[in-house]
């Protein structure tokens, strides 16, 4: 049987694999630092019935699954297309929000990403994510609601979908979740200032108060929707009795606490 011929594509993958070639004779994983592309992998070599085949990933993840014969299974809803060809070829799709699912979390962040606006977990399949991935994708999907990012769609991505004025309006402003009962005095303006343990720094130094001064903040409620956002200004050493009525802490009367004081910026609900 006459073999195939190569192609400009088959030689281009061929040179490119040629820095695999020391790694011939693993068959487990082995670490990889590819200087010229700055990307670690992981990577051995599989034989089949067709031959002997690279196998390269970033994800350990993804090199041991074929080889454990195991994976993980994360099921979840978004918006996707099928696609067909009519009669003059061209290509058409078709919009379905619908069952969808991933073998790796980081899979499934990227949906999110690429969904914000229709990703969604049946309330049947949350004992496949633990408590704290869902807590991670819930926080995600609300932030990218929040700054408005939508759903791609087939076609040209365009360049302003990574180029968010939100995004650069909060650029560098920490995210504070928030009680009820403390959102209530904060929205109502009874509440402006954030409170703490007072701590010194370990050279002994008596600059413990933390400055905040011009820092923001986005506030979530405890369902990570976003409320308001705040700037610090001055801060200061208090008593802890002045602060509890708002803020618990396992603290004794006149110990001390850093108190930060705030002026809300923007309302969103």
């Amino acid at each position: 049987m006459r073999k195939r011929r190569l192609t400009k594509c088959d030689k281009k993958i061929m040179e490119f694999n040629k820095r695999y070639d020391k790694f011939k004779k693993n068959n487990l994983p082995a670490p990889f630092w590819d200087e010229e592309r700055q990307v670690r992998e992981y990577v051995m070599f599989d034989k089949y019935l067709d031959g002997e085949h690279v196998y390269a990933t970033q994800n350990l993840y993804n090199a041991f699954e074929n080889i454990i014969w195991d994976n993980f299974y994360y099921s979840f809803n978004c918006r996707y297309y099928t696609i067909h060809y009519d009669e003059n070829g061209k290509e058409v799709y078709t919009e379905v929000i619908g069952h969808m699912h991933e073998h790796d979390f980081d899979s499934v962040i990227c949906r999110v990403y690429n969904c914000p606006e229709t990703f969604s977990i049946d309330k049947k399949d949350e004992f496949l994510y633990s408590e704290q991935e869902l807590r991670f994708i819930r926080r995600l999907q609300k932030y990218l609601n929040f700054i408005g990012v939508k759903d791609i769609k087939p076609g040209h991505i365009p360049v302003s979908r990574y180029r968010n004025s939100r995004r650069e309006k909060y650029l560098n402003a920490s995210i504070i979740s928030c009680s009820d009962k403390l959102l209530s005095p904060i929205l109502s303006g009874e509440l402006n200032y954030h409170a703490y343990e007072y701590r010194e720094y370990c050279d002994g130094s008596n600059s413990a108060i933390y400055n905040r001064d011009k820092e923001k903040s986005l506030i979530v409620d405890k369902d990570d929707n976003f409320i308001v956002a705040i700037e610090f200004g001055k801060s200061e050493i208090k008593k802890y009795k002045d602060v509890k009525k708002y803020y618990k802490l396992d603290l004794k009367d006149d110990d001390k606490v850093i108190v930060n004081y705030f002026n809300i910026l923007e309302r969103f609900n």
